[in-house]
């Protein structure tokens, strides 16, 4: 009986495998593939069979002429430079007093953060800060 039962339960194994595996794709119909386009890049580019030719020219030499007199070269005349450096005169300059202005006073609250390293800076700083207001 063993030999019965098992015969059939392999076969029934068997039948189950192969209707999972074969009716999905035989349910689903018409199925669309889709197959992407790759462009190739082509391995060694064609060489142009023309090659530009350029027309060389003849180097033309410039003539330079040099003075018939000798130069002459003046050493210590600087008097003019010194005439020149005293008649110029600086422009006076203005100094003008801007007044600190608080706008803030009624307005808004301003905190301002500061790290100190001595404690007797930051108590100058407070001391100060109290006395203006």
């Amino acid at each position: 009986m063993a030999s019965k039962f098992h015969s059939r339960l392999v076969g029934t194994v068997i039948l189950v495998a192969v209707g999972i595996i074969v009716l999905p794709d035989l349910l689903d119909g018409k199925k669309e593939h889709y197959k992407d386009e790759i462009a190739s890049i082509p391995i060694k580019p064609e060489l142009e069979s023309e090659m530009e030719v350029f027309e060389l020219l003849d180097p033309v030499e410039d003539q330079i002429m040099l003075p018939e007199s000798p130069v002459e070269i003046t050493v210590g005349d600087t008097t003019s430079y010194r005439e020149t450096a005293d008649t110029i005169q600086p422009l006076p300059t203005k100094v003008n007093s801007v007044d600190e202005k608080n706008d803030y006073v009624d307005s808004a609250w301003i905190i301002q953060l500061m790290a100190l390293k001595n404690a007797d800076n930051a108590e100058t700083l407070v001391k100060d800060l109290r006395k203006r207001g």
